[in-house]
């Protein structure tokens, strides 16, 4: 009993290990149609090459380098990102092929323009192999077999050269890239003879999104918004520009400059504190922009200076004391002049010219005076509109009323001594809707 244990025990052992040497050498996860792989790999191609080559022209894979990939702003705001991948030439050799090929993930799909495979380190020759066929030597979109889209380039080298490497560079939007999101890049190092000198050989690299995503992810949002605060910064030193140099008052151009700056700081501050790689984030940030640039013009657009330059003495002519009322005209015209001013001058403004008398006194003794404008009667202290109109540029406007058209002076009978009586006139301008 005891040895038919013993024997059953080596019969499983000896059929483990024929399992485990039937198994590749290489084995990876199940490869694509186009060789990609989740799992990075490097195999040499079925070639068989004799014990002094393997010795003098050894395959090392861990020659096979994929560099961590960097950033690079272009011209038109947008990024590049840029890796290099493959095996340093070293010496001559046989005639040979290389081909590049980049798969992206399809989350990843939607945030590259472009994709350009440049091979670098090689002597490149324009005459093609014999098995053009079989090798890539342009540009190419191809799809692998599970549907996602591979991107391809190749060279056939002068004299052949112990494999090579080239620079992938992915052109990017300008948007967030997702955290599942991957690239695999793919190289192809082979010869046109059957018992090559040097190795051919085929290889995978995998890069995830903690070796582009969060660095790209993290510069495209510091990007977005340095360049939105530079924005709202232009456009308030374009403002603050105008208002300094405006006519306006000190005390009107400091409450100005404090409502810029509040406006600068609140925007600065709610695109700063925006954190999250999302696509809404970078409307966030625009709409951010846009509407502070808005909020800062509305600031100076409403902001203007109005002030009489020039009011009438309003003297109204002598008269012999009667029993009956009297209505007394000024001796001369009545001529209000204004300056408006607005640093933008965009807008045009409704005016209103206000005017209120008070009772006119001689010796303490008050007249009982009334007051007629356009057929209306004022009692003394009370506002009543002299002139309202549309001011439509900057600049000085000048209203004038002849002695008829403008203010004049009802004089109750059995009231006025013999005198010259004299009072107050309060003129106001406001804006207000032209009547």
């Amino acid at each position: 009993m005891i040895k038919k244990i013993y024997r059953n025990t080596f019969l499983i052992l000896l059929f483990t290990l024929l399992i485990l040497c039937v198994l590749p050498k290489n084995s990876v996860e199940a490869r694509t149609q186009l060789n990609f792989s989740t799992q990075d790999y490097e195999e040499e191609i079925g070639r068989e090459r004799s014990n002094a080559n393997q010795r003098r022209y050894p395959f090392k894979p861990n020659d096979i380098k994929i560099s961590s990939p960097r950033l690079i702003k272009l011209s038109s705001g947008r990024f590049q990102l840029s890796y290099d991948f493959g095996y340093p030439i070293s010496e001559g050799g046989a005639s040979r092929f290389l081909e590049y090929r980049i798969k992206v993930s399809k989350e990843l799909s939607n945030a590259i323009s472009g994709i350009n495979i440049v091979p670098i380190g090689a002597k490149v020759d324009n005459k093609p192999g014999r098995n053009n066929e079989h090798f890539n030597f342009s540009d190419r979109i191809s799809f692998d077999s599970d549907g996602q889209k591979v991107f391809s380039s190749g060279a056939y080298l002068e004299d052949g050269y112990n494999g090579g490497e080239a620079t992938i560079n992915i052109r990017l939007n300008g948007t967030f890239i997702n955290e599942k999101s991957y690239l695999s890049s793919y190289m192809l190092s082979d010869t046109e003879y059957n018992r090559p000198v040097w190795p051919s050989f085929q290889a995978v690299r995998n890069l995830n999104y903690n070796n582009f995503g969060k660095l790209y992810n993290s510069t495209l949002l510091k990007t977005e918004q340095q360049d939105a605060n530079s924005i709202i910064q232009n456009e308030y030193s374009k403002i603050k520009k105008k208002l300094d140099n405006s006519n306006l008052s000190k005390k009107i151009k400091q409450q100005i400059t404090n409502e810029l700056n509040q406006i600068r700081k609140n925007y600065t501050n709610r695109i700063n504190s925006q954190s999250k790689f999302e696509n809404k984030t970078l409307s966030t940030i625009e709409n951010l922009t846009n509407q502070s640039v808005k909020d800062m013009n509305n600031a100076l657009n409403k902001t203007y200076s109005l002030s009489i330059i020039n009011i009438p003495s309003l003297n109204f002519k002598e008269a012999l004391i009667d029993s009956e009322k009297l209505l007394l005209e000024t001796d001369s015209s009545q001529n209000v002049a204004v300056n408006y001013f607005s640093p933008n001058n965009s807008t045009a403004s409704n005016w209103n010219i206000s005017l209120s008398v008070s009772d006119l006194y001689f010796n303490n003794h008050a007249l009982k005076a009334s007051f007629l404008f356009k057929n209306q009667i004022y009692a003394p202290n009370t506002t009543f509109t002299f002139h309202n109109d549309k001011y439509t540029h900057n600049g000085n406007y000048s209203i004038t009323k002849t002695p008829k058209e403008g203010v004049r002076l009802l004089v109750n009978p059995g009231i006025a001594l013999n005198g010259t009586y004299s009072g107050k006139a309060t003129w106001t301008i406001s804006e207000s809707p032209v009547s």
